[in-house]
């Protein structure tokens, strides 16, 4: 759903956008940033999810959680 709400024509309906055309060009452009935005975020959620399984399994302490952050960081 979240995807859909940004999509130009939506924005047509819910009168975000100006009347116009629809075409290819605008659909890849829009898919084309979408997924720099995901692509970009990729490496910080692995890394993300590396410091926290490492918090659940017991491997970094509750003094340590900003220490051990900022070294994967």
């Amino acid at each position: 759903m979240a995807l859909s709400v940004t999509t130009r024509k939506h924005l047509r309906e819910v009168g975000l956008l100006e009347a116009g055309q629809d075409d290819a060009e605008d659909d890849l452009n829009h898919l084309f940033s979408l997924g720099l935005d995901k692509l970009s975020f990729l490496p910080f959620a692995y890394l993300m999810d590396l410091w926290r399984w490492n918090v659940f399994k017991g491997h970094i302490k509750p003094e340590d959680y900003n220490c051990e952050w900022w070294k994967r960081r």
